[in-house]
């Protein structure tokens, strides 16, 4: 079993088997439909999400993973001996990195690693799940930051499909840089 816990946010719509066999911790988006407050893949799921979407009179908006979220999830990670690894949505789209931040220092002990990814979508998930297939080939939690920061550092002279292998066909240059979090 791996030291590190690999957490991601709702927007990386990673399919179901692949965050099963990769222990991948989604924390859920909130969407505010109304009066009601639903947790992103948890309370609702995609096809769901789009057939009341059809005959909505309201329209949904959305808010970030609490911070009460991240602490809670980091706490218990880091209280079974985990080192956390974060890959999340792109601080530019929402307030996600800042929620995990504020966590992080409620839990100065705790080793954890945010990164903002720049992205969303699935290529937030590429990146998750090249993360967590390099978890699973050994690569060591202190070598995270080392690791990432040259697998998104891809020549521009590279075919797109071996750019899109690290999420970068999406988001250009600004996909390749690794913001980390650490304050």
């Amino acid at each position: 079993m791996s030291a590190t816990a690999i957490v991601t946010d709702s927007t990386a719509y990673i399919p179901d088997d692949l965050v099963r066999k990769y222990g991948i911790h989604v924390a859920p988006q909130i969407l505010i439909w109304g009066e009601e407050t639903i947790r992103d893949g948890v309370d609702i799921m995609p096809a769901a999400f789009y057939e009341r979407l059809k005959t909505a009179t309201v329209m949904p908006t959305t808010s970030q993973v609490t911070i009460a979220y991240f602490h809670e999830l980091f706490q218990k990670l880091a209280a079974e001996g985990k080192q956390i690894l974060a890959i999340l949505v792109s601080s530019k789209l929402s307030g996600t990195i800042s929620s995990a931040v504020q966590a992080k220092e409620m839990l100065p002990q705790a080793k954890i690693e945010i990164v903002d990814s720049l992205s969303t979508a699935m290529a937030l998930g590429f990146q998750v799940l090249a993360a967590a297939r390099a978890d699973e080939a050994g690569k060591t939690f202190a070598r995270w930051p080392t690791w990432l920061e040259a697998a998104w550092r891809i020549p521009e002279s590279s075919s797109p499909s071996r750019r899109s292998n690290f999420c970068t066909a999406a988001g250009g240059s600004a996909a390749r840089r690794v913001c980390w979090a650490r304050r």
